[in-house]
């Protein structure tokens, strides 16, 4: 054998653990390449936020009247089950007798729970006086009539979290009064005619009954409104409104010669008589119920409105 074919032939084993280990280490190349440089990347999903949305309703305050006339209890008003109007009908047959109640509840279940409810055992014993009534403003009941005069045990009853009060009419005139004053005190001569009328619709005229007469605090009010109008253009309305107590004819021309009554000293003041209209409406625009003291106090008003 040829020198050099015998030396070739002991060297292959050393070749090929060459060529092995360079293939080898290509391999490896390439592997980290693939992992590195090719488009292979993993995807990373993105985490997925979870948009909560308050879909609960607002829940109303709950609001009843009731009130005992000639010894016939009525109670108006909406509660938010079916359980707690059956509870307080079950009440008010113990307090006064089948046949001489009415229980006009209705039922509406976005009526936020008044905490008083817990406590209607003996509840409407306290409304056994004809002339007494009630009105419930979610947890503040106002007492007027003859139920004034139990206030405080009613206050003991019902406990903590409701608050009892009783009707001040005169409190309530003055405040309403004092707001009206106030609110023309921050007008000027520039204002426009409307947020003149809201300041005046602020105040209660209290006629006394069967009157036209009216009182020096609302006078008062009015010389200070009239400074303000007499300049205006605007056409306005003074509509008077009455309560449902007596005849519905006689109501209809009290409120009408009320309102002239209020247009009259207007004109007196120097704001022209034809921005003004005088209007009775008597009883058939009652902004509240008419079954308790303190509705009927607020259908008994003077309201002013611009013509539009």
């Amino acid at each position: 054998m040829n020198p050099k074919n015998k030396k070739f032939l002991s060297d292959v084993p050393k070749i090929a653990q060459i060529v092995g280990a360079a293939v080898t280490a290509f391999l490896v190349y390439l592997l980290l390449q693939g992992g590195t440089s090719l488009n292979h990347t993993i995807p990373v999903p993105k985490p997925v936020v979870k948009v909560q949305t308050n879909t609960k309703m607002a829940l109303s305050p709950l609001m009843l009247t009731a009130v005992n006339a000639q010894n016939h209890f009525t109670l108006n008003g909406s509660v938010p089950s079916e359980a707690i109007k059956l509870s307080i009908d079950n009440e008010l047959r113990a307090a006064f007798g089948e046949g001489h109640f009415t229980n006009n509840l209705t039922v509406n279940e976005q009526i936020k729970p008044a905490k008083w409810l817990d406590h209607l055992k003996g509840f409407f014993d306290f409304f056994k006086l004809p002339g007494a009534e009630l009105t419930a403003n979610g947890d503040v009941l106002t007492l007027s009539g003859t139920a004034i005069s139990f206030k405080d045990p009613l206050t003991a009853l019902v406990g903590e979290g409701t608050t009892v009060k009783a009707l001040d009419i005169n409190s309530n005139i003055n405040t309403a009064n004092t707001n009206a004053l106030s609110a023309l005190d921050s007008l000027s001569v520039n204002s426009d005619t409307q947020s003149i009328l809201d300041a005046m619709n602020m105040q209660i005229i209290n006629f006394a009954s069967g009157s036209t007469q009216i009182p020096a605090v609302n006078q008062t009010v009015l010389k200070k409104a009239a400074v303000l109008l007499k300049g205006k253009t605007d056409v306005f309305e003074i509509a008077g409104h009455a309560d449902n107590v007596g005849n519905e004819a006689n109501n209809a021309k009290l409120s009408e010669a009320r309102a002239k009554a209020v247009r009259g000293f207007l004109i007196k003041q120097q704001v022209p008589a034809n921005n003004m209209t005088a209007k009775g409406y008597g009883s058939t625009v009652p902004v509240a119920s008419n079954d308790t003291e303190t509705g009927r106090l607020k259908n008994r008003r003077i309201e002013y409105k611009l013509n539009k």
